[in-house]
């Protein structure tokens, strides 16, 4: 899954040796290759971006060595830092939603079974779990944290030096137009990008354009994202006609990658952006010499050019390739208004009802979904409502509800405002030269595509889009200091919510509500009775299922068997206890495992890996089960 560890290491090691030299070409090249890094967390991808830029940061606090005290002032007066550590913070507290303690036993049991090798294998195994898994949460936090330090680092970077945003700026534009260009000489084939994409690579339709993303979707979320930032092209006195020209082809590129990427949410943030670009680009023309008449039709038809160009080219493609027709274009577009969102909305609501102040653990939708909607004993496992691809929300409004709750979901909703806010106050407070103006609303754009694409998609769920996130918060906050200072009692009052926050969550969670209303006293996770040709009474599992341990119960004694066409790995968590059985065979066997440190609430959990999906049969199955007795 990982790759080659030595290569990991020896990247480490230029990283690490460029950041040391020149931190500002280190953070120029990880924004220029954050398009070709979009792929989920658990891939080989995800974790060499996230173990990179975790080098790439600690490297540079260790150059700059800054002043924690100095730091955290700075931090605590500045409304976009402040906020974004507190989400970060919200964030973390969410996983007290989580079985903690359970997590934490089995990897310590798994450690201490094989010492020797077993941190590296653990390390790698916990960074492929994927959306579904219970680790990931964790994992979402870990990484947050790691993108608000790199927000915090951009935003030094651009306080001080106006030349150093427009850098960093420049290098999103550059890595998106290869990007953009390297999909369209692999929708023309001639070259072929699939190898490079790894094993995440879905080719959701033949003829879209992708590049270098895992998922066409995330391609065009990226690339509304980078549009914006195509303003930095104007950001000079000189050559005015040439600078036009290069914002009219990078809109127009951009533009035909979106058309091209068959995404209905790119298709309006795009268009939504473009506006955004022309309305800026006629506000900042007064600092650039203006062009001429000729240049500003030149534009317009280039533009105009383009885009026809792609029509035809979609127009003409014949039906038998597989690629989207005008026709299904046409529909694509008019399915905007169906309303296919509504069932991620119903089904994020009724999962943050379980979990309303915290959220059921960060970034957690897909494992609570599985959890309360598809396994046996389930809280909402009768309800008609059911999404077609739970690997999240859909919405990043609605994954920060369910995952980190209402908290989370209004500290996000701030960083948006505050943002906008700050770029407000700027332009209002504007006198003169400011150098700092076409990046400081290049970003603030960036972050409008963000909040509009984010109705309809995640961000957070592939590491590359949450870190252009972060970036555009950092170059807003860099370049409004000092606009909006904090008094210095906001800080502590803001911690001091979070925390009577967390409080109330964790007495709703463990005291007030009970995790009983989740799990309840008879197992779960276990299908219904089936009765065998050999008349015993068996129950399927789901992947993982969970017996309530009775009073004064010293042991859990069952049989289990495989069905499935490969072999399984069966683990038992019994408290303190880990029991791991290969089953690779057919037959049962008989298991029995301790339980020892057993206290009140607590579950024996049966996890099944990998689970089986039988062919026509639609359930997620583990094994079968039977003479089930704790005593």
């Amino acid at each position: 899954m990982i790759g080659s560890l030595p290569m990991l290491a020896g990247a480490a090691g230029i990283v690490s040796a460029l950041t040391w030299w020149r931190p500002l070409w280190a953070l120029c090249g990880l924004c220029a290759a954050l398009p070709f890094l979009l792929q989920r967390t658990s891939s080989t991808t995800g974790v060499w971006l996230a173990a990179l830029v975790l080098v790439l940061e600690a490297t540079y606090v260790l150059r700059a060595r800054p002043g924690w005290r100095r730091s955290w002032r700075a931090i605590a007066e500045a409304p976009l830092p402040l906020v974004a550590v507190l989400f970060v913070a919200a964030a973390g507290a969410s996983l007290s939603s989580l079985p903690l303690v359970s997590i934490w036993r089995e990897y310590v049991a798994a450690f201490a079974s094989a010492p020797q090798a077993g941190l590296t294998d653990l390390v790698f195994a916990w960074a492929a779990h994927g959306e579904g898994r219970r680790e990931f949460p964790i994992t979402s936090v870990l990484l947050t944290l790691e993108a608000v330090v790199l927000m915090l680092i951009v935003g030094r970077e651009t306080r001080a030096s106006a030349a150093r945003a427009r850098r960093l700026a420049f290098a999103i534009v550059g890595g998106t137009t290869v990007s953009i260009v390297l999909g369209l000489l692999e929708l023309a084939h001639l070259v072929n990008l699939e190898g490079l994409r790894g094993t995440t690579s879905i080719f959701l339709r033949a003829g879209t354009l992708q590049s270098m993303a895992g998922n066409p979707g995330w391609f065009t979320q990226y690339v509304s994202y980078a549009l914006p930032y195509g303003l930095v092209l104007l950001d000079g006195r000189t050559a005015p006609d040439i600078r036009r020209w290069g914002l009219a082809a990078y809109v127009a590129l951009g533009l035909a990658a979106l058309v091209l990427g068959f995404q209905r949410g790119g298709w309006i943030t795009g268009a939504v952006v473009t506006l955004w670009v022309v309305l800026v680009a006629r506000v900042v023309a007064g600092g650039i010499v203006g062009p001429s008449r000729r240049a500003r039709l030149g534009v317009v038809l280039g533009i105009a050019g383009v885009l026809a160009l792609t029509a035809v080219t979609v127009s003409r493609r014949p039906a038998a390739d597989g690629a989207p027709t005008l026709a299904e274009y046409t529909g694509r577009l008019v399915s905007i208004g169906s309303g296919d969102r509504l069932p991620y909305q119903r089904a994020g609501f009724m999962v943050w009802q379980l979990h309303p102040i915290l959220g059921g653990g960060h970034e957690s939708f897909p494992y609570r979904y599985h959890r309360y909607f598809e396994s046996p004993g389930g809280p909402y496992v009768s309800s008609p409502h059911r999404v077609p691809d739970a690997s999240s929300a859909h919405s990043i409004y609605l994954q920060t509800l369910t995952g980190t709750g209402a908290v989370g979901l209004l500290l996000l909703i701030a960083l948006f405002v505050l943002a906008g806010w700050s770029t407000w106050r700027a332009e209002r407070a504007a006198t003169g030269r400011d150098d700092h103006r076409v990046v400081r609303l290049a970003a603030a754009g960036s972050l409008l595509a963000i909040a509009l694409y984010g109705f309809v998609q995640e961000v957070f769920y592939v590491h590359a889009l949450r870190l252009m996130y972060f970036v555009a918060l950092g170059l807003v906050a860099g370049s409004t200091v000092g606009l909006l200072r904090l008094p210095a009692r906001t800080a502590p009052m803001l911690a001091g919510a979070l925390g009577a926050a967390i409080g109330l969550h964790l007495a709703y969670e463990y005291a007030w509500a009970d995790p009983g209303r989740l799990l309840g006293d008879t197992p779960m996770g276990l299908y219904e009775t089936e009765h065998l040709i050999e008349a015993d009474a068996a129950r399927w599992t789901a992947d993982e299922a969970a017996w309530p341990v009775p009073a004064g119960a010293s042991a859990i004694t069952l049989d289990v068997r495989s069905l499935a066409p490969f072999p399984q790995e069966l683990r038992i968590r019994a408290c303190r206890d880990v029991t791991r059985i290969t089953l690779a065979d057919h037959n049962w066997r008989e298991v029995q495992a301790p339980l020892i440190g057993c206290a009140g609430r607590d579950h024996v959990w049966l996890e099944v890996v990998p689970p089986w999906r039988p062919a026509g049969d639609g359930r997620l199955l583990g094994v079968m089960t039977r003479g089930v007795t704790l005593r």
